[in-house]
């Protein structure tokens, strides 16, 4: 959707993580502050692939099951979502 005056400035945001990750694709933690701003904005399906390739590449952080646990939840996945909640609790979150 076309950004409007509220989230201009995260769409600018992702834009400028989305530019990162075209030059640099391995580094997980720009997937996962990508998908916490399509979060923000209501993208929930874009979030969860990135979410997904965040874990693959920094599976260790228990912030992205996190992030990835609300996602899932969010889409009406419950049964993934509840896995995710779980790692992050036993990571630490």
């Amino acid at each position: 959707p076309m950004p409007d005056a509220e989230n201009f400035e995260v769409e600018r945001q992702i834009a400028f993580l989305t530019s990162r990750i075209v030059r640099n694709n391995d580094e997980a933690q720009l997937y996962y502050l990508r998908a916490k701003l399509l979060c923000e904005v209501g993208r929930f399906d874009q979030a969860d692939t990135d979410l997904n390739r965040a874990v693959r590449l920094g599976g260790n952080q228990p912030a992205y099951h996190a992030l990835r646990a609300k996602v899932l939840l969010e889409n009406g996945d419950y049964a993934q979502g509840l896995t995710s909640a779980k790692i992050a609790e036993e990571r630490g979150v």
